[in-house]
């Protein structure tokens, strides 16, 4: 069967595409299209993309980490690439109808690989790239941290969304504040993904790459990933409370 351009973008929900950052509505989301025409007709399974998509993610983070032009905008490509694939494993699965529980997870991992490397690697670039050579070892551990405070949040909100589906006994009430305008939970998704690695960050890394400010980014990604876990771990702190 030959799926048409038309039938993929008919299977992306309204809902969903308001959901997602502006740049993955009207760039990442956009350029998936021929993508996934290329992919499904291929006869690629959105397992096959999610898990190309972990390879991408690897490899990107990877760039970043070589002392060489080249390899950083190999880095900035492919982790465009792997937002791209983001966006065709989940048009795959609404065509084909095989979305579930499993497909989430597949999905996520490759997600969770560039929270856990993506500002390492921009630390070790900042480090090459540098004018302020006295601070280059500081830039790479501010990479290092922003990282390990990035997943961190991350597993503090799986952890906490856990305890709440045990408290209540059901999914409902967890994802009830997600979806009130202005709660916590809404405004944190929202200011994760306009900022975060499917928002500010895909514009920033090729601005870092054409002028070699990896340094300025790589300390502002640091403020905004230990801010949010300070915010995060707060907030879940005092929802426990019991």
């Amino acid at each position: 069967m030959k799926y048409t351009m038309q039938q993929i973008k008919d299977s992306l929900p309204k809902k969903k595409n308001k959901g997602d950052s502006l740049w993955v509505q009207y760039v990442a989301r956009n350029l998936s299209y021929p993508f996934t025409y290329l992919f499904i007709n291929l006869g690629f399974s959105a397992w096959a993309v999610s898990v190309l998509s972990i390879a991408v993610a690897f490899l990107a983070c990877f760039a970043f980490c070589i002392n060489s032009d080249i390899a950083r905008w190999a880095g900035v490509i492919l982790i465009h690439f792997w937002m791209i694939c983001d966006c065709v494993d989940g048009n795959i699965a609404r065509v084909k109808k095989t979305t579930g529980p499993m497909g989430e997870f597949i999905d996520a991992q490759s997600g969770y690989i560039i929270s856990a490397f993506c500002y390492f690697g921009l630390g070790v670039a900042a480090y090459y790239t540098t004018k302020y050579t006295d601070y280059s070892i500081l830039l790479l551990a501010l990479g290092g941290v922003s990282s390990i405070a990035n997943i961190l949040s991350r597993l503090i909100h799986q952890k906490f969304t856990v305890a709440q589906i045990k408290v209540n006994g059901g999914e409902d009430e967890v994802h009830k504040e997600e979806q009130e305008k202005f709660s916590f939970q809404s405004l944190r998704r929202r200011i994760g993904k306009e900022i975060g690695l499917s928002g500010m960050f895909m514009i920033l890394v090729i601005l870092c790459q054409l002028f070699k400010i990896y340094d300025y980014v790589t300390v502002f990604y640091f403020l905004f990933c230990e801010g949010s876990l300070g915010i995060v771990i707060l907030r879940y702190s005092l929802k426990a409370k019991v």
